[in-house]
């Protein structure tokens, strides 16, 4: 029962964050109980293979905390409080799936964990939903940022989560996560119902492309015996994507005369904001990581990208980047951020984990579930390449956890059904 509760309580205040509920103080909150139950429940002993698991995001948050300490005497009080909580908030991330990882193998409750917490996610984000549709004047009390009540029920904000690019891709994922896991079809329809309507409402671009990238990866697994040249089905995927891309660009041109975006007004700029933005800083990002492939440690890669961009801000045409707030100035792509925060070591042992993972997923799984756990990491590694934020670190040990106690097969469980009627009988 308490295992439960905390279990809750990790969810309640994981799910507070997203929605940015409490403010600043759900963050902390979340933090505090995660040390407390980490410190309480491993009694400070260090658990070999978790660490070897994460050991990039180790690598990360060690890096991040010794290049802090070297730009202790070079920046800003503003600066040095930013690298500090992202750090922070780093290290919140790890002691998250230390806890999931700790409940599942050292208190010996397999994957009923994960199920347990994406229950209590879905339910109370569920709630939230609800909140915030009934009583709206009251949840402006609770929520920071929203200050239009019409934008608070109706915009695409009005999802779970603070940003649908986010909302969506988490959502899908943990229904997919849940799904293999647990077959109670009376919670399993619920879920995927509040997915699909997730999916709907939240309009996220991000979500539909990797929702059809996804199929393309799911009929590659399905007719995989049957292609006899793979060259000629990712050739043929990639003409595919290539010629779409092209009829899609000559709509959006033809739409909002993007060719022509010097010579558009302000108005028709910001319709096209979100692209051109995401390019440049990209672009900025990548000049970044060329010029020091070891990495700036985390947090203080965004503070050094913001820097650079801030003092070459007219070589930038995005509206939307010469006028947001220094931090704003980021990758806009969390898998690059890790990137210019780690560099080339942090690329070599994210490789190792998924090449770890990958083989585990075949030894592990059957074929069937194989499959889905690997699109389900092609889905998620994607998200974090477009996308700016994701609970990467939480998704990923739930597939690995499940490796450590994976679902019994159709087979298996038929077997445990005779066995189950054969001691009967015997009794």
């Amino acid at each position: 029962m308490m295992d439960t509760m905390i279990i809750g309580l990790t969810a309640l205040f994981f799910s507070l964050v997203d929605v940015r509920l409490l403010g600043i103080l759900a963050s902390n909150f979340l933090f505090i109980l995660l040390v407390f139950v980490a410190v309480f429940y491993s009694r400070l002993r260090v658990d070999t293979e978790f660490l070897q698991f994460n050991l990039p995001f180790l690598f990360l948050l060690g890096f991040g905390l010794a290049a802090y300490a070297a730009v202790l005497p070079l920046y800003g009080s503003e600066d040095l409080y930013y690298i500090f909580f992202k750090n922070k908030d780093l290290l919140s991330e790890i002691l998250l799936a230390l806890v999931i990882y700790l409940f599942a193998v050292k208190r010996e409750m397999g994957t009923e964990v994960i199920r347990l917490f994406i229950e209590f996610y879905f339910l109370v984000n569920f709630i939230y939903l609800l909140f915030r549709t009934l009583n709206p004047d009251l949840a402006f009390f609770f929520h920071q940022g929203e200050n239009n009540i019409p934008i608070l029920l109706h915009g695409r904000e009005r999802l779970l989560g603070w940003e649908p690019s986010y909302t969506v891709p988490v959502s899908i994922m943990f229904a997919a996560i849940y799904a293999t896991i647990w077959e109670r079809k009376a919670y399993l329809y619920l879920i995927l119902g509040f997915t699909l309507y997730i999916i709907i409402a939240g309009g996220s671009k991000t979500a539909f492309i990797f929702l059809f990238v996804s199929l393309f990866i799911w009929l590659y697994f399905v007719f995989a015996d049957r292609i006899k040249s793979k060259l000629f089905f990712f050739s043929l995927v990639t003409i595919v994507f290539m010629i779409s891309a092209y009829f899609v660009l000559n709509y959006l041109n033809a739409k909002n005369n993007y060719l022509n975006y010097r010579n558009l007004d302000e108005y028709h700029q910001y319709k096209i904001i979100s692209f051109i933005t995401r390019k440049e800083l990209i672009t900025a990002t990548l000049e970044e990581i060329a010029g020091n492939p070891l990495g700036y440690g985390f947090g203080n890669a965004t503070v050094q990208l913001a820097n650079s961009v801030t003092e070459n801000i007219d070589n930038y045409i995005s509206p939307e980047i010469k006028e947001s707030e220094k931090y704003a100035k980021s990758s806009k792509s969390q898998f690059l951020d890790y990137t210019l925060s780690g560099g080339i070591i942090f690329l070599f042992l994210l490789y190792r984990q998924q090449v770890f993972l990958l083989g585990r997923i075949n030894e592990m799984l059957d074929e069937e579930r194989g499959k889905l756990y690997k699109i389900a990491i092609a889905f998620l590694i994607g998200t974090i390449v477009v996308g700016e934020r994701i609970p990467f670190i939480l998704i990923l040990n739930f597939i690995w956890i499940v490796t450590i106690f994976p679902p019994a097969s159709e087979d298996e469980e038929e077997q445990n059904m005779l066995d189950q009627a054969h001691n009967l009988e015997v009794q």
